[in-house]
């Protein structure tokens, strides 16, 4: 049986016409629950006006700067971000200049770069190189072998042939 049903059952018998209906069913019996709408008073009416809409200008003034804090936190994330990327492009592109056609190990690499510190020039150049598909070793089972090298991959020689195209054209 459904609400509708009862509620104009209800009407019709009682001729109540406004109020809350509900409806609980299990296997064995239905239980129909009305209630009659409170009547609000023009006093009640303002009370709970005030009340709510201090409720909500403080759930919204909450959310909004909520929602700014999180945008402004976003904004300064890609910001990041695209700054890394861009000097993490830059070291991509030195670590291709000097390796070029070449296989160059890691000492020749520093030497050409002027780095020294090798934790520095792997995780700032040869790491990220290697990741983003550029270059590649020349042991790669082996990374930490004595007379470990690396080369450009393909895709690190189509990089190569670009840099040098804007270099040529500044």
């Amino acid at each position: 049986m459904h609400i509708p049903f009862f509620r104009s059952t209800f009407v019709r018998f009682f001729g109540v016409t406004s109020g809350i209906f509900g409806a609980i069913q299990d296997e064995d019996f239905l239980t129909i629950l009305w209630r009659p709408e409170k009547q609000v008073t023009d006093h009640q009416t303002v009370h709970v006006t005030d009340h709510v809409t201090g409720q909500v200008t403080g759930q919204v003034t909450g959310q909004v700067t909520d929602q700014v804090s999180v945008h402004q936190s976003a904004h300064q994330s890609v910001h990041q971000s695209v700054h890394q990327s861009a000097h993490q492009n830059n070291n991509i592109d030195k670590l291709i200049s000097v390796v070029r056609g070449d296989t160059k190990s890691l000492a020749e690499i520093s030497q050409i770069i002027n780095i020294r510190h090798r934790g520095y020039l792997m995780d700032k150049y040869i790491t990220p190189a290697i990741e983003a598909g550029y270059v590649t070793m020349l042991y790669p089972e082996n990374p930490k072998r004595k007379g470990q090298a690396y080369y450009l991959t393909p895709k690190g020689l189509e990089l190569l042939a670009k840099i040098n195209t804007n270099n040529n054209n500044n």
